[in-house]
């Protein structure tokens, strides 16, 4: 599976900062960052965790607690909930094996995404199943089950959602794409030779990037259209070559800095795609046209030589160690299987691959989002605007709180919020937002007003 090697150290490149410095001759107008209005609601009933949230129009929160199995109703002042899927195997709600998702649909039912079942099950406002109904493509119904966001209704009526580990080609019947497969890639055996942890002047400072697909799937017609694409970074992380000695060697190259675009769906069924590389919006109108909306103000954090040198140090010190850990764990099991008369061969040995300083990127993209956790930067709200997260992936614990930018229909940043310390974005209804917040096993979830 491919993985991200930079989200931990934006903290760290933020943290080492000086004041930022734009990425032109003039420092943009940016908003001041504010705090939240005031908190109106907060549940006391015990919840395992936060999946989804999604609030009706009568101000009711429907929450799916995939931990305990389940999806509650509470009314609006978070209080009196109200099972209505549970983990019960028999009868017509029961949650399933696993995790699931909730898609808002038309007025106030909602869609509950059973990726075991591959089904689609409708959700009345009171709470009963009332249809079963199909993924626009039954190896599609992962996809649709995204903790922070992701699958929605565009205009037309389409679900919309980002392919993962499906195919995707341009015949009418399914993909031919597969974001996790491995990319076949050619490795020099000079770079190959080296000892774990050298240094390459001429490996890349981040990785090369390809594109996914947002696609919109009629679920009458089974019809799968593409909207546009996201720009993600390919993590070559299985090169492995034959050395002289019959040894293989395995060569990791380590990207500090990765860039990757985001996307949402705006309360009017509009698609707003985020491109990280310059910090503008590509949309999908709701009628089907499509525009562009200039760059977002945004101050540009220029990365000095110091803090280039203290975020390869650091990358280098973690992965090395864990590294060693592995080899070290590697050669106990393979001792372990000796002693059992296990025959154990050759394993690869591992080169990790780092950039020169003068291949670091200068500057921190405006945002980072997980593309393959489905931890999505980009969120929209009800009243269409777009929440993107500044600068980090997901909060770290003890760190310092998120700030979103907030984001119009016409590209421009109207606002900045900082979360409260702890806390984290799951849902939205017209002039509110959710969060939630771990509390011992549990999580709580607070209602505040955006302003």
């Amino acid at each position: 599976m491919l993985k991200s090697l930079a989200h931990p150290w934006f903290a760290l490149a933020l943290a080492l900062a000086s004041p930022r410095v734009a990425r032109g001759q003039q420092q943009p107008l940016v908003p001041p960052v504010r705090q939240l209005g005031s908190r109106l609601a907060v549940t006391h009933d015990t919840i395992a965790n936060v999946w989804n949230i999604r609030q009706l129009s009568d101000g009711r929160v429907m929450v799916n607690d995939d931990q305990a199995h389940r999806v509650l109703i509470f009314d609006s002042t978070l209080s009196h909930p109200v099972v209505v899927v549970d983990a019960t195997p028999t009868g017509n709600r029961a949650y399933g094996s696993t995790y699931a998702g909730l898609i808002p649909y038309l007025a106030d039912s909602t869609i509950f995404v059973d990726p075991v079942a591959l089904a689609l099950l409708m959700i009345d406002p009171a709470g009963r199943m009332t249809r079963v109904l199909s993924p626009p493509l039954p190896a599609d119904a992962g996809s649709l089950v995204a903790s922070e966001g992701g699958a929605a209704f565009d205009a037309r009526g389409r679900l919309v959602y980002r392919p993962v580990g499906a195919v995707f080609h341009a015949g009418a019947t399914g993909y031919n794409f597969n974001l996790y497969a491995p990319h076949p890639v050619v490795v020099a055996p000079s770079v190959a030779a080296g000892a774990s942890g050298a240094s390459a002047s001429n490996a890349p400072a981040y990785s090369s990037h390809d594109s996914v697909p947002v696609v919109a799937g009629n679920l009458s017609t089974r019809a799968i259209d593409t909207l546009g694409f996201l720009a993600v970074p390919i993590d070559w992380d299985s090169r492995v070559v034959m050395g002289s000695d019959g040894l293989k060697t395995r060569t990791d190259s380590v990207y500090p800095i990765v860039s990757l675009d985001d996307w949402a769906v705006v309360s009017d069924g509009s698609v707003a795609f985020v491109r990280a590389r310059d910090y503008h919006i590509d949309w999908v109108n709701a009628d089907g046209t499509h525009s562009s909306t200039p760059p977002i103000a945004h101050e540009w954090h220029r990365l000095s030589d110091s803090e280039k040198t203290a975020l390869l140090d650091s990358i280098r010190q973690r992965k090395d160690s864990a590294l060693r850990a592995q080899e070290a764990a590697a050669a106990k099991q393979d001792s372990i299987s000796k002693a059992h008369g296990i025959a154990v061969g050759p394993r690869p040995r591992v080169l990790l691959v780092y950039p020169s300083l003068d291949n670091v990127p200068d500057y921190l993209p405006p945002f980072v989002g997980d593309v393959w956790q489905g931890k999505m930067a980009v969120r929209a709200d009800a009243d269409d605007h777009l929440w993107i997260r500044e600068g980090y992936s997901t909060p770290a614990p003890g760190g310092p709180p998120p700030i979103y930018d907030i984001v119009n229909r016409q590209g421009r940043l109207e606002d900045r919020v900082e979360l409260p310390p702890q806390m984290s974005l799951a849902g939205f209804g017209p002039g509110v937002v959710y969060l939630t917040v771990r509390e011992g096993a549990g999580t709580a979830i607070a209602k505040y007003r955006i302003r």
